[in-house]
């Protein structure tokens, strides 16, 4: 009687990768479709976010921008504090974590891929 041992994970996982040792032609289109789908998904996903984060990143540096043009640094100093507490600064700050969130996401994905 033979035995079989079953090995282990990664011994499974680099054959599954090769694509290119199966029989099956449709395998290497297939993954080219998911990886178009994969990176131009997550562009069209992510525009409407891109597009709230220009407009709240122009209007801080705008704020910004009047914050630095006073004459007095004291002053400067305890406006920029206050504008980092500000409800602008933090959607700027939440937009931003998740465009970042959504891009390692695709390049995850596009990685396995």
């Amino acid at each position: 009687m033979r035995q079989f041992r079953i090995k282990h994970f990664t011994y499974y996982f680099r054959r599954m990768m090769k694509f290119y040792d199966l029989k099956a032609n449709v395998v290497p289109q297939v993954l080219f479709v998911l990886f178009l789908v994969v990176s131009f998904g997550f562009r069209v996903l992510a525009q409407p976010t891109m597009m709230d984060y220009n407009i709240y990143f122009q209007q801080m540096y705008n704020t910004l921008a009047e914050i630095l043009s006073a004459d007095n640094v004291n002053t400067q100093l305890q406006n920029v504090m206050e504008f980092q507490n500000s409800e602008l600064f933090m959607r700027v700050v939440s937009i931003s974590l998740k465009v970042m969130g959504i891009f390692a996401i695709q390049q995850i994905l596009m990685a396995l891929l």
